[in-house]
């Protein structure tokens, strides 16, 4: 019987296996480097759209990788991403745009990317194509490293904890380099322990970002102490201020690490000031008292210095009054709380707290109080009310008669209400006062505001006629031929009218044809005073009967005379005999008849 050939037959089974399988003219073919049709940021994205030659049709992806510009390509998936799956039905054909999200790398800072087409199944890709280039959004922020020791200071053997504090932009790993490397627990741990024999510096390089965007170093000083320390003495400048000032706390000759405490008194309770190590602290801003002292520590032993404290004099509370005046009035300010005081301009200093002050608006002062040093403020408000405004029209008196008028006219702006009138400090309920006589008036107004205006006014007496001057002229012989001439007048003014038992003034000085009786004459000045005088005419008879005394002729032709005797009229006569004028004896008479 022959042998069976398991090899040979192993070889036909695998051959039938790959003639029963279907062929396809789409089988995958080698991948090609991808294109980039286009990039841009969107957002918070960086958008990229890439098309693909690869000749048949499989499902495909694209892989792009970032980093920093000029930092190498890592290949970590952390800093790669896929875009969607897909099957060619072209050539070219287009992939879908790739959103990558970059909000999270560092902000105005330069990355470049590269990307490869991979076969879904992941068993092939194309090599990576160029390098690209893009600008994430943002300002670009430095990055900062902090280094602490603690302690700052050993004693051998002891050791010091360290601790690297590095804050830097965009996502991934810090790597961390200290050196020297001496006396170090580890050199890429950002927290080693240091164990020095002698004092040291120590280096620490730390890089962060995308495998390194960026890199900062520092340094820091391991003091190592062979001797005990020395204490030192505090002091602090100054030892009293005032609220928010500020004191520097000292001490000098000390050795060893220094620590600087404080408390509320001298009775603690004490606590550690952070980063106070050095000998000067500057303590800012007290608001209360406190006290200082330094624990100074060094090899097997630990000291403290004396203490020494702060008082903080608190600041004055100042008030002042905020009087209201009228116009043209001065305030009186009054300040209280503090020692001493300063005024802001426009306020006169009167004595150790007060001031006066005019404005003619409402004005703010501000007066500064000082005690211990210590200021405080306050301000004041002087507020100028307005003053009443008006004026005063008079009508005089007249012929002697207190019958003058005052009119009071109130001109004050809006807001404002008289609340009292006075003439000469005398209150009057009226802007109309009357029964005045001649002289000066002082006329007081007083508004809602308890502010006064003051304006004068005078009024004159006319003077009253005192006197008229008349002649008259009696009637006689029983005719209305009586007359009165009026004449000059005392008094009033030059102007005058007249009339007659109360007729209509004219300005007629002269009436005649006057019967027998009482006339009143009226004299009236322009100003209507009015004097009354009284004349009386009376009528002078004239003679009622005569009587003759006659002496005959004693021969023809000689001459006769007649004695003339008069009853009635006035006492002195005068004569005519046949019209010639005689004498009360006419002689020379012929025989005959004469008239007399």
């Amino acid at each position: 019987m022959q042998k069976l050939n398991l090899k040979n037959l192993r070889f036909t089974f695998l051959l039938i296996f790959i003639l029963k399988l279907p062929f396809s003219s789409n089988a995958c073919s080698p991948l090609q480097v991808p294109t980039l049709v286009s990039q841009s940021i969107v957002g918070c994205n960086l958008v990229l759209n890439w098309q693909s030659t690869t000749i048949y049709w499989c499902p495909d992806n694209i892989d792009v990788e970032i980093t920093c510009n000029g930092v190498p390509f890592s290949g970590l998936a952390a800093y790669t991403y896929t875009s969607a799956t897909v099957t060619g039905a072209s050539n070219p054909y287009t992939y879908p745009a790739m959103n990558i999200p970059i909000c999270g790398l560092c902000p105005g800072t330069v990355y470049q990317f590269r990307a490869r087409e991979r076969n879904n199944t992941g068993f092939a890709t194309s090599l990576w194509t160029a390098t690209f280039n893009f600008t994430t959004p943002g300002v670009s922020t430095p990055p900062t490293l902090t280094l602490t020791a603690s302690p700052p200071s050993i004693c051998i053997p002891g050791n010091s904890q360290l601790t690297a504090n590095a804050v830097g932009c965009g996502p991934g790993p810090k790597t961390y380099a200290w050196s020297p490397a001496t006396g170090l627990s580890c050199t890429t741990c950002s927290n080693p322990v240091a164990s020095p024999t002698v004092t040291t510096t120590y280096t620490c390089t730390v890089t962060g970002g995308q495998l390194g965007c960026w890199s900062i170093s520092n340094n820091i000083t391991v003091v190592v102490a062979s001797v005990p320390p020395v204490i030192g003495v505090a002091n602090v400048v100054p030892a009293s201020i005032c609220p928010g000032q500020t004191a520097t706390v000292t001490s000098t000759s000390y050795t060893g690490t220094l620590q600087w405490q404080s408390a509320p008194t001298t009775a603690g309770p004490w606590t550690n000031i952070p980063g106070a190590t050095t000998g000067t602290y500057i303590a800012a801003g007290l608001t209360s008292n406190i006290c200082f002292h330094a624990v100074v520590t060094g090899c097997a032993a630990t000291l403290t210095t004396n203490n020494v404290c702060v008082t903080v004099n608190p600041n004055p509370t100042v008030t002042v009054n905020s009087p209201a005046i009228c116009a043209g009035q001065t305030a009186a300010l009054t300040a209280n709380g503090a020692t001493s005081y300063t005024w802001s301009a426009g306020a006169v200093p009167t004595g150790v707290n007060t001031a006066n002050a005019s404005p003619v608006v409402t004005t703010n002062y501000t007066v500064t109080g000082a005690t211990a040093g210590c200021t405080g403020t306050a301000v004041a408000t002087v507020s100028v009310n307005p003053s009443p405004s008006g004026n005063a029209t008079p009508t005089n008196a007249t012929c002697g008669f207190n019958n003058g008028i005052i009119y009071i006219a109130n001109t004050s702006g809006p807001g404002q209400t008289v609340s009292g009138y006075s003439v000469n400090s005398v209150g009057v309920g009226t802007q109309t006062v009357t029964g005045l006589g001649a002289g000066n008036y002082t006329i007081t107004m007083v508004n809602n505001f308890g502010c006064t205006v003051n304006f004068t006014t005078s009024i004159t007496n006319s003077p009253p006629i005192t006197a008229l001057a008349t002649t008259f002229t009696n009637a006689t012989c029983g005719n209305n031929n009586g007359a009165i001439s009026i004449g000059a007048t005392t008094g009033g003014t030059p102007s005058y009218s007249y009339n007659v038992n109360g007729g209509p003034y004219s300005t007629t000085t002269s009436l005649t044809n006057l019967s027998p009786g009482t006339y009143t004459i009226g004299v009236m000045d322009s100003k209507g005073c009015v004097f009354v005088k009284t004349v009386t005419i009376v009528n002078l008879p004239g003679p009622t009967a005569l009587s003759f005394t006659t002496t005959p002729n004693s021969c023809v032709g000689s001459a006769g005379s007649v004695t003339i005797g008069v009853t009635g009229g006035s006492p002195a006569y005068s004569y005519s005999i046949n019209g010639t004028a005689s004498g009360s004896t006419a002689t020379g008479l012929t025989t005959g008849t004469h008239t007399v």
